[in-house]
């Protein structure tokens, strides 16, 4: 009965790691996700299959060549299948053909310093280049490049950061995030809050880590 009770915990604290975007994918790896990869330890001529869902009998949707960079926003309970964005939505390829690739993250935060964050109607756009930049555009232009301030993490969830600049403030969260205009399912999430004159301003999208 106990072993039974201790299989059952296991599984749902597994379940728990891969939500939260952090799956040991062996006894000596443990892999922060989001994070960037490149494809490789393919046989000369080869393509690395995107699947729609994580197992070799899944459809084939489509196809990366060696060398490709893609961002991993999570792993299946297995540790064999990485999930990627690629197009219009998100599929699944064999952990084993992807190395990870050294991504500049912030400190203390650990948030990745080259962030495009998004959010649709209204259709913004916000970026931080080289952990120092931070640009805003809207339908209505663009405001100047504004120097990041300050980051850090949540004293009490420690899968949300803050980031703020002189006029604007973020909060991202590691968590599925969704468009709401394809079938891409991102890693982060994020709320910005502008203020400019007497109007404040509070905007909420999706976030990926910038390729090489």
């Amino acid at each position: 009965m106990q072993r039974k009770m201790y299989k059952s915990l296991r599984r749902k604290l597994m379940a728990a790691v891969v939500c939260m975007g952090v799956l040991p994918v062996s006894a000596e790896q443990i892999i922060p996700l989001p994070t960037i990869m490149q494809v490789s330890g393919l046989s000369a001529g080869d393509h690395l299959n995107l699947r729609a869902e994580p197992n070799a009998r899944s459809e084939d949707i489509g196809d990366l060549a060696a060398g490709t960079f893609v961002e991993v926003g999570v792993v299946d309970t297995s540790g064999a299948w990485a999930r990627v964005i690629m197009g219009e939505r998100s599929a699944w390829v064999a952990r084993r053909y992807l190395t990870p690739v050294e991504t500049p993250v912030l400190s203390p935060s650990g948030i990745a310093q080259n962030l495009a964050c998004f959010g649709t109607e209204p259709f913004w756009n916000w970026s931080l280049s080289n952990g120092v930049e931070v640009t805003f555009s809207m339908s209505e232009g663009q405001r100047p490049v504004e120097t990041l301030i300050s980051n850090s993490v949540s004293a009490n969830h420690s899968l949300r950061y803050g980031l703020s600049s002189p006029n604007w403030g973020a909060v991202l969260e590691k968590r599925a995030c969704y468009d709401g205009m394809s079938d891409r399912v991102y890693a982060l999430q994020i709320d910005l809050l502008g203020v400019g004159g007497n109007e404040i301003k509070l905007l909420s999208g999706c976030c990926q880590i910038m390729l090489p």
